[in-house]
């Protein structure tokens, strides 16, 4: 699933944990996306960056749903007003944390097997 979405700024959550995200207006998400997290692609000004990708609540932080792109080994000196999202395959469910350091962790397994499929995917 291919579609493209406004740029909002975040609470710079990700940022803090050192996995900076690019959040998107819900309203753009298409209603077939299912939450989750993803390995994916984000088209930003004509350039193609690989991404770990999260939609739905934040249980940890007791927030609500969100669609956060991480664009990865990349960080953008400013933000775009919009950038395009490919979902490419879906890695799991939402999950809860015990605490942040466990988050953490997810997240680079995530990052992990995101860059695993992408490879596998070309």
């Amino acid at each position: 699933m291919r579609f493209a979405a406004r740029v909002i700024t975040g609470a710079g959550r990700g940022k803090g944990l050192g996995f900076p995200t690019l959040n998107l207006e819900l309203s753009d998400i298409p209603i077939e996306a299912d939450e989750g997290i993803y390995a994916g692609k984000a088209i930003v000004e004509n350039s193609e960056y690989l991404s770990a990708i999260h939609y739905g609540p934040r249980p940890f932080y007791n927030d609500s749903k969100a669609f956060e792109v991480h664009l990865i080994d990349v960080e953008l000196t400013e933000l775009p007003s919009e950038i395009e999202v490919e979902l490419i395959e879906r890695l799991r469910d939402i999950q809860d944390f015990e605490n942040e350091e466990e988050l953490k962790k997810q997240i680079s397994r995530d990052i992990e097997e995101t860059l695993i499929i992408l490879e596998n995917n070309k």
